[in-house]
């Protein structure tokens, strides 16, 4: 990764405002981009290119004809724009595909998912046709791109994960630069949206770890390597969820999860070795069926899923380690707007005081489309 410098991702004009809670109200910093527009409906999604240029996909508030797809590049002055439409449907996912390319996977009003693409970082798009899916209502897609090694930019495979609205069963569509594509069916019993990140890429072996959410609320989660997928994890007994769940990745082995409880807050636990194992209280590392993790509590009260995306990275002591790793968490709010935060992980000494060491304000409302 590149060395970045800290610097305010979202800001140009601060001010103060309220994040409306269930409950609670919790006032925060907020950084708002020159946008207009009114709330957004369902959750956002979030992707980044590496240089900390933010890409945000939005659903806009129900029209007769369904909901309208929105995207905005923010540069990293914070400077960007709402896009006019480019869509309808629902809960959207964004995805980066490496140089100025990027994916828009949704829910169509027919229930099955569409995927638009660009070349310019979204200054025009092109349908892309999938195979035929069928998804459960409520739900929506998660995406991750690994490139190809030693290969040009945007060569890669793109993997989309959905809930099949028959079975609830968590579906695999594999994209790659081929154009062979493949459907099929990872099992279990899913009760909304997935999430999904690709790690070891750097090395040229991709892996990537799904979670979901399962029976009970609990969350339950599979690893991909090049043997394929293994078998479903057992259920985490301290992660019960809400909403939904997401994941970010350093692109080598450390993972953040981020997930809203049952009491609409956000919350986020931290693994080195690709899911694998994730730390806890006690600052040892174990399988979340047997330990009690560490949940870093991030506060707010949320009205969707959380979408997240490792954005930069600050080097102090060696340029081969990163010193902390910042991401980039976005959620609908409970006033219905678009809410930020940008929690920091050590990496270095992670399990001192618990993994994410740099505590974060909200920043919001960001203005919808």
């Amino acid at each position: 990764m590149i060395m970045k410098h800290r610097t305010t991702v979202l800001g140009i004009a601060i001010v103060t405002f309220v994040l409306v809670s269930t409950g609670a109200v919790a006032c925060v910093n907020a950084a708002k981009p020159a946008t207009v527009g009114g709330p957004i409906t369902g959750g956002p999604s979030v992707a980044t290119d590496g240089n900390m240029n933010l890409f945000y996909v939005a659903q806009g508030v129900p029209n007769p004809f369904g909901s309208n797809i929105y995207f905005m590049a923010v540069n990293p002055m914070g400077e960007g724009t709402w896009s006019s439409a480019i869509g309808t449907g629902t809960n959207p996912c964004i995805v980066w595909q490496g140089g100025t390319n990027l994916s828009i996977f949704a829910v169509g009003t027919n229930g099955a998912l569409w995927d638009k693409q660009t070349t310019d970082d979204g200054v025009t798009w092109k349908v892309v046709t999938l195979p035929a899916t069928s998804v459960y209502a409520g739900t929506g897609p998660a995406a991750v791109f690994a490139p190809t090694p030693f290969q040009p930019e945007g060569i890669g495979q793109t993997d989309v994960f959905y809930v099949n609205s028959a079975s609830q069963n968590l579906m695999w569509l594999s994209l790659p630069a081929s154009g062979n594509n493949m459907l099929q069916s990872l099992g279990g019993k899913v009760f909304a949206t997935p999430a999904a990140a690709v790690t070891s890429f750097l090395g040229g072996s991709n892996s990537i770890t799904v979670v979901v959410k399962g029976t009970g609320g609990r969350i339950y989660d599979r690893l991909y390597t090049s043997g394929g997928f293994d078998v479903w994890g057992k259920a985490w007994h301290d992660g019960l969820i809400g909403p939904g769940a997401s994941l970010a990745s350093d692109g080598v082995e450390d993972l953040a999860l981020f997930v809203v409880g049952t009491n609409d807050r956000m919350y986020a636990a931290y693994s080195t070795d690709d899911g694998a194992s994730w730390l806890t209280i006690n600052g040892a590392t174990g399988s979340g069926s047997t330990h009690s993790l560490y949940w870093a509590t991030l506060g707010g009260a949320t009205a969707s899923p959380p979408a997240a995306v490792l954005y930069y990275s600050e080097y102090y002591y060696s340029p081969l380690q990163p010193t902390y790793y910042d991401y980039a968490v976005v959620v609908r709010g409970g006033d219905g707007n678009l809410w930020q935060q940008t929690p920091s992980v050590n990496a270095v000494v992670p399990t001192v005081g618990g993994p994410f060491s740099v505590p974060s304000p909200w920043y919001g409302p960001i203005s919808g489309p």
